[in-house]
């Protein structure tokens, strides 16, 4: 069981592959101009995936109006 969990683990992709992107590799100073212009869509495309905004769980929204509130266990003023 631990031999084919680890032959299992050893052979999945790489994380490019399944869909995280990886940081695209400099072409260097004597690259083309073309191979630049490539060079920066792919960076601005890996720069946009970075920073966009995430909705669902990472959201704090909800527990602030929670924490805003009291806990529901408190007693209510009357």
């Amino acid at each position: 069981l631990l031999l084919s969990t680890c032959v299992a683990l050893l052979l999945q992709p790489p994380l490019g592959a399944l869909g995280a992107s990886l940081e695209p590799e400099y072409p260097g100073d004597n690259a083309t101009p073309e191979q630049m212009a490539q060079y920066a869509a792919e960076l601005r495309r890996y720069i946009n995936m970075l920073t966009r905004p995430r909705y669902g769980k990472r959201d704090k929204e909800g527990t602030l109006d929670f924490l805003e509130c009291g806990s529901p266990h408190s007693a209510v003023p009357r």
